[in-house]
């Protein structure tokens, strides 16, 4: 009859129980959920600024040219 009143007990005690250890590591600073689609953003806005730089110089030496 005792078993009846110690399950739920020891159900709520466990419950209750500390789980900092079976938590993940902290995530790097800057580490964010995005972080991938952000990186490739940046990749991007460095690709089209090399490209801009390009049509620059064409167009700077088709002006000099003429």
């Amino acid at each position: 009859m005792k078993f009846i009143y110690l399950l739920p007990l020891a159900l709520l005690l466990g419950a209750c129980s500390d789980d900092s250890m079976d938590n993940e590591p902290a995530k790097a600073a800057g580490d964010h959920v995005w972080k991938q689609q952000t990186d490739t953003l940046d990749k991007a806005r460095g690709v089209e600024d090399t490209i801009m730089q390009g049509v620059q110089r064409r167009d700077e030496s088709i002006n000099t040219n003429n």
